[in-house]
């Protein structure tokens, strides 16, 4: 609250064109900059832990981070490093409550603005709790991808492009990476719909006859069943929704 107006505007300019808070309409951007907190975190330092449960996202105004994506997972974890205007722990905002499953470390001194949970609830949702079905993807919104991601890349304009990117910033997927991670990946991606009981994956064959898959797939809607082998040889199935 003691914060001028001059510094509001300084934080307004800094937090310009950020893909996360651009869903956001420009009339409450004023109220974040007026709440959001200033965090400085020295090289080598981590910056969050997987495990923990965070109440705030993350935009680094200048520095450099290196973010370790399910870092439990031994078989697939991912390593991206975000710098400026980069954000993370998105899912403090979209997914409340949820245990991040990402560790972040400093790879450089980093100063960073975050903005609470708490100031995104009383400017959005009159301070009551938000829910995550706030950030599902919406109908017009998988229309959109639908549409976008059948045609040939080539196709795409720029444009096409930043539609697909606005309509899915909020799976799990395209959080705590940068734009242009997310660009690439957009640009190349392809639609394909399942119909219920259909095998999208079939890696039961074992041997020199094996081939693994040549793509992944990100749900957007609906829900699939993973099913395979634990470390241990035991069956494991788990449930995949949109994200």
């Amino acid at each position: 609250q003691d914060r001028k107006e001059a510094d509001v505007q300084t934080i307004f300019s800094e937090l310009r064109g950020n893909h996360f808070l651009s869903q956001i309409p420009v009339a409450f951007h004023h109220r974040l900059c007026r709440g959001a907190e200033y965090k400085f975190v020295e090289h080598g330092f981590e910056v969050l832990y997987t495990g923990d449960k965070q109440d705030c996202i993350y935009i680094i105004v200048q520095g450099l981070v290196r973010a370790m994506l399910e870092p439990a997972n031994v078989a697939y974890c991912r390593t991206i490093n975000l710098s400026d205007k980069d954000t993370f722990a998105e899912q403090a905002i979209t997914r409340p409550g949820d245990s991040m499953i990402l560790q972040v470390v400093a790879v450089q001194d980093t100063h960073m603005l975050c903005i609470p949970l708490s100031l995104f609830e009383e400017t959005l949702n009159g301070g009551r709790p938000m829910t995550r079905t706030k950030f599902n993807i919406k109908k017009k919104q998988l229309e959109k991808c639908q549409k976008i991601f059948a045609w040939h890349p080539s196709q795409r304009s720029m444009i096409d492009l930043q539609d697909a990117m606005a309509a899915t910033r909020n799976l799990y997927f395209f959080q705590n990476i940068p734009v242009h991670v997310h660009l690439a990946l957009c640009r190349t991606a392809a639609y394909r719909a399942f119909e219920a009981g259909q095998c999208v994956f079939d890696m039961t064959e074992q041997g020199p006859a094996m081939t693994l898959p040549e793509y992944f797939v990100i749900v957007l809607e609906g829900t699939a069943a993973w099913m395979h082998s634990a470390t241990d040889g035991s069956p494991r199935e788990v449930l995949i929704s949109a994200g």
